[in-house]
C-alpha cells in the first residue's frame, strides 16, 4: 500500500497486504479504506478477506470476512456504513445488494 504526499513529491510505503489481490473493491470510512474481496492471479478463486488500511496509523490488518467470497463488486462509502453491489462468487455472477458496518 502507498500513500503520495503532494507537498513534498514522496511516495511511502504504508504496508502491504496479506496476499496478492487483484479484482477487490475499495472504500474510505474517514481515514481508514478498506479493500473488499477480490482473488488471486488465477482465474475462479475469489476471496471474502476484508482488510482495513488505517492512513494515519500506518497499519494495514485483516479486518474481516464477507459472508460469501466475492471478486469483481462494487463499493461505496456511506456514511458509517460500506455498501457492496454484485460480483462474482464460486457460483459466478452475483446479483447480491449488501453493507458493512465497519467497527
Amino acid at each position: 500500500m502507498l500513500e503520495y504526499l503532494p507537498a513534498t513529491k514522496r511516495v511511502i510505503t504504508l504496508g502491504r497486504l496479506p496476499a496478492p489481490t487483484t479484482h477487490a473493491a475499495a472504500a474510505a470510512i474517514g481515514s481508514i479504506a478498506y479493500v473488499i474481496g477480490g482473488r488471486g492471479a488465477a482465474l475462479d478463486t475469489p476471496t471474502a478477506r476484508i482488510v482495513s488500511i488505517d492512513i494515519a496509523a500506518k497499519r494495514v490488518r485483516v479486518d474481516g470476512r464477507l459472508r460469501v467470497a466475492r471478486s469483481d463488486l462494487a463499493a461505496s462509502g456511506a456514511g458509517s456504513r460500506i455498501l457492496l453491489a454484485g460480483g462474482r462468487g464460486s457460483n459466478g455472477t452475483e446479483s447480491t445488494l449488501s453493507t458493512l458496518n465497519p467497527s
